[in-house]
């Protein structure tokens, strides 16, 4: 043996020098190696135009498994670590014990991510809500550990996934290419119902914002755009429902906003009442 190969064999196998040469060839073929996975689920999402996040799942699994491995090559070439596997072995049911106190929590995430990748209740992009955390926003990252959300409010938000693996789950656009909001409008009773179908359906359909749903032949038809519900007979008026479609969810909340606001305009420029409670006092 040389005296170049030699230097450091009493720390690394072989030597310095092949210690340095053995851990680039590990680090460059676990590097291409995880490249092809990435290349390979690109391939296979574009092929299928789709946006699998059980195989970006797999793909996470197999990237950290590959560079584990190459890490524990690269150590077990370091001479006083060399019994390092055999005394993790020996150690196993204390290492155990402690790792599940320890990581418990974490475990739970990683296993509810992966029934979350299986079921794919959502998908990166999707606009989701959770009703009983009062939390609404668009997926942007499922990671090992927990789905980041970015809210309306321009915020990021991290939540675990054994708590989204639990939640009651919204989703807004899951196979949908458009959304629709429910609006809820009071008027007095004396009301004329006419009237107001015909000022609904006026600021709606003139919001910029909102879909027209219906065919050419229902247009050519006349058939109005869309249905108009009295729903309820309330104490102090009627409860009038009706929907209003756009391309997103963003969009809607938008278009809602500027209908209530027109109108409030319109009613009060037709004298139709809005009902609210009142107070008299009495001296």
């Amino acid at each position: 043996m040389s005296a170049d190969t030699s230097i450091g064999s009493a720390i690394f196998e072989g030597g310095l020098i092949n210690f340095m040469i053995r851990t680039a060839f590990i680090v460059i073929f676990a590097w291409v190696i995880n490249k092809l996975i990435d290349r390979t689920v690109r391939q296979v999402k574009k092929k299928n135009n789709s946006n699998d996040m059980l195989t970006v799942y797999i793909r996470k699994i197999l990237n950290a498994i590959i560079y584990a491995v190459a890490a524990f090559s690269v150590l077990s070439a370091i001479v006083p670590l060399e019994g390092l596997g055999s005394a993790v072995l020996g150690a196993t049911s204390v290492i155990t014990v402690v790792l599940g106190l320890a990581a418990q929590e974490t475990f739970g995430n990683f296993i509810a991510g992966f029934f979350l990748a299986l079921g794919q209740p959502f998908s990166v992009g999707d606009l989701i809500t959770l009703p009983d955390k009062n939390i609404t926003g668009t997926v942007q990252e499922i990671t090992f550990r927990h789905t980041v959300l970015h809210t309306i409010e321009n915020t990021q938000m991290i939540i675990p996934n054994s708590l989204m693996n639990s939640a009651v789950l919204e989703n807004k656009v899951f196979g949908q290419g458009t959304f629709t909001r429910y609006m809820k409008i009071s008027i007095a009773y004396d009301s004329d119902m006419i009237l107001v179908k015909k000022l609904i359906t006026e600021t709606v359909m003139a919001n910029p914002l909102v879909n027209d749903l219906r065919s050419k032949e229902e247009k050519m038809q006349g058939k109005e755009p869309f249905l108009i519900r009295l729903d309820d007979f309330q104490e102090s008026g009627l409860l009038i429902t009706f929907p209003v479609n756009t391309t997103d969810y963003k969009d809607n909340l938008q278009a809602s906003s500027e209908i209530r606001q027109r109108l409030l305009i319109v009613f009060k420029e037709n004298q139709i009442e809005i009902p609210y409670p009142k107070v008299q006092v009495l001296h």
